[in-house]
């Protein structure tokens, strides 16, 4: 028997409780289902307790960008659910943060999501089309986890150029989810190609941050002008500035 239900005095574990002639759930159901959405959700350990509460903003655009996160919360709550984000900036200015604190409050009201990192997401789909693989990913159960799902977080869109063959796998997964009404958060490190900046390293942001040089690459290169396209026909896109937090405030 599961931990979480020998823990409840009221119950016992079996989740029902005596009422009239009849039963009825326990109180403790309801934080049961919570606790087995989140495991379901494979949100990383050392992001669990990412909350849009506890992200603090240096920057105009990360304010910006966290009011744009709780509107997309609110409206997702009121039945909006067919709009996704891409987050997009360097490393370090709580892209991650964002999307998991949008997760995470989802789950929080009974919506079931999904988080998975890009390279992960990739090496699955080739581990699954394998014979000699070792892995227990298939992609029936993969799409099944995402027919599941209301939301998905895919981290760090872009970090690696997947082959022709993962790149199709990839395409059908994100057209689908959005084809399905299933909204994608998106975080990239990536910018477009259509906001090349002339002269990067004079553009001042704000008081605390400057952006110190373009990304080798653009996100069209890494994944196609298709795929940023139909990512682009469905997600708002959310720049954000800033210095790198984790390197400042020793936080990972």
């Amino acid at each position: 028997m599961d931990e979480e239900k020998k823990e409840c005095p009221i119950c016992g574990g079996t989740f029902w409780v005596e009422k009239g002639d009849g039963v009825v759930r326990c109180s403790c159901y309801k934080e049961y289902l919570k606790k087995k959405r989140i495991e379901e959700a494979q949100i990383p350990s050392a992001y669990k307790n990412k909350k849009l509460e506890n992200y603090k903003p240096l920057t105009n655009s990360q304010g910006r960008a966290l009011k744009i996160s709780n509107e997309f919360v609110k409206e997702f709550l009121n039945g909006k659910m067919d709009r996704g984000l891409l987050f997009m900036g360097k490393t370090g200015v709580g892209k991650t943060h964002l999307a998991i604190g949008i997760l995470n409050a989802l789950l929080d009201e009974g919506f079931r999501g999904y988080f998975i990192n890009f390279i992960h997401l990739i090496e699955k789909i080739k581990s699954s089309y394998n014979p000699l693989s070792q892995s227990a990913f298939s992609e029936p159960e993969f799409f099944n986890r995402i027919k599941r799902s209301h939301i998905i977080v895919i981290d760090e869109l872009g970090a690696q150029t997947p082959t022709e063959f993962a790149f199709n796998k990839m395409y059908d997964i994100i057209n689908y989810c959005f084809s399905e009404g299933i909204s994608i958060i998106f975080t990239t490190n990536y910018y477009l190609m259509d906001e090349k900046r002339k002269n990067p390293t004079d553009i001042k942001l704000d008081s605390t941050s400057y952006i110190s040089k373009l990304h080798k690459y653009y996100l069209e290169e890494r994944i196609s002008d298709r795929l940023v396209s139909r990512i682009l026909g469905k997600c708002i896109k959310v720049e954000i500035e800033g210095i790198d937090y984790r390197r400042k405030f020793n936080v990972y």
